[in-house]
């Protein structure tokens, strides 16, 4: 039974860890704003990791860039300074820095040119 219950919380910090990476990688909201200015991500992402096993040392998110992130108004800030980030990194022109598509990724290994969601990677 001591199995079961490590099992669960193994995977209920795994899920807690792709939803925060799901938070983290969609395009910046205020909600993601909000969590990285208050210090609510930063605080997630430690348990996480610690409850995962892993080094629990997290670089402080809501204090890189030099946006002041205190208050309301310094998520506003953060949120300024993350989308033209999110941009640049995932969007990019004419290309991205990273695309965060498969079937981008496939593409390229597959020598073709990538076309996002009309490849045949992309269409399985």
């Amino acid at each position: 039974m001591k199995y079961a219950a490590v099992n669960d919380e193994l995977w209920q910090a795994r899920a807690a860890a792709w939803e925060l990476a799901a938070l983290s990688l969609r395009y910046p909201g205020a909600e993601l704003a909000e969590a990285a200015a208050g210090g609510e991500w930063d605080e997630a992402a430690g348990e996480i990791l610690a409850a995962l096993g892993l080094p629990a040392e997290v670089p402080a998110a809501a204090g890189e860039g030099g946006c002041d992130t205190a208050g309301p108004a310094g998520a506003d800030a953060l949120l300024r300074a993350l989308r033209p980030e999110a941009t640049r990194l995932f969007v990019g022109a004419p290309e991205p820095a990273c695309s965060p598509y498969e079937g981008v990724w496939a593409a390229e290994a597959d020598g073709v040119q990538p076309l996002l969601f009309v490849n045949p990677r992309s269409m399985e």
